[in-house]
């Protein structure tokens, strides 16, 4: 089946400016997490969050996770996931800090990324 040319051109279109905005999401992740800013606000986060464990049975133990939560919060932000579903692991911990990182909200907009 043949294309449409016009319709071939904006799916080229669409498709160079979709990896341009792939390379740039990930290019700002990557910065973000090697900010040392960015890993100080997880770490008092977490050191938080697990300081009031034992207050709260339900929420899960991230000791687990030690070495991904900061991708996971660097997702979420790149995601502009301002909340998260109840089934997810973060869902407690993001819930409680989600805000503390609203900083890094303001880096993700689009115009930040054209």
């Amino acid at each position: 089946m043949a294309e449409h040319p016009t319709f071939a051109d904006r799916f080229t279109q669409h498709d160079s400016a979709l990896a341009g905005l792939e390379q740039a999401t990930t290019e700002s992740v990557q910065l973000l997490l090697k900010a040392p800013s960015f890993q100080g606000q997880v770490r008092k986060c977490l050191e938080h969050y697990e300081g009031i464990l034992p207050f709260n049975p339900t929420h899960p133990d991230l000791r687990e996770l030690p070495g991904k939560i900061a991708e996971y919060i660097a997702e979420f932000i790149a995601n502009n996931s301002r909340s998260l579903p109840r089934h997810y692991t973060l869902y407690a911990f993001w819930k409680e800090y989600a805000e503390t990182f609203q900083e890094y909200f303001e880096g993700f907009t689009e115009t930040k990324l054209r």
